[in-house]
């Protein structure tokens, strides 16, 4: 009984765990999930619709985010790209991905969990070997968060805290359509996993 009760747990264990690929506090990237797992994703017809989101990972505020701003640069064909913030204002031109969010103290604050919607891209891919890139970066020319794109403190919008922007394909904030990744250097593959056990 005590070993069937000890797998359950472990299952139950095993099942809520995240497989978020930023475990870091305070990270900022784009994703092709909701829950922020995947960095690229592929087109198989012609004018296939993509959906991308912008997320805050394992933010440090326990009162979550009161604004924010960054800013995402699109290379490659797209056909009616679109952002939306998931709350708040925008005071700049977020078709082009830029932005300077500003939400709201407590209440109106976006909530702190392990993945906090920012904004969702959606854009229609011309064809399936059209490469498309996006690269979050700092927000050009910010006062506020000079050398990293940020967030303000959902309790204190004068708390300022910087992202630290997930690592995405290349390590350095990309995110691809219709180009895999490459393996990183610390990502090591099956055969040689293998043979660490024999």
């Amino acid at each position: 009984m005590k070993m069937i009760l000890c797998v359950v747990l472990i299952c139950l264990l095993a099942v809520s765990s995240s497989a978020q690929i930023h475990p870091d506090p305070d990270g900022l990237g784009l994703y092709f999930d909701p829950g922020g797992t995947a960095y690229e994703t592929q087109t198989s017809v012609p004018f296939q619709q993509v959906t991308a989101y912008l997320l805050a990972t394992n933010i440090t505020d326990p009162m979550g985010i009161s604004g924010w701003e960054c800013a995402v640069i699109t290379t490659g064909s797209v056909a009616a790209p679109s952002w939306t913030v998931s709350g708040g204002l925008n005071v700049t031109d977020g078709s082009a991905g830029l932005f300077q969010v500003g939400i709201g103290l407590f209440e109106l604050a976006l909530p702190s969990a392990p993945t906090v919607l920012l904004a969702t891209w959606t854009g229609f891919i011309m064809a399936p070997f059209d490469i498309v890139e996006f690269l979050v970066t700092p927000f050009p020319g910010s006062v506020s968060f000079p050398d990293s794109a940020g967030y303000a403190s959902g309790s204190d919008a004068g708390h300022l805290i910087p992202f630290d922007i997930n690592g995405g394909c290349f390590g350095s904030g990309w995110t691809i359509i219709n180009m895999w990744c490459p393996l990183g250097a610390e990502q090591q593959s099956w055969s040689e996993i293998k043979t660490i056990y024999r």
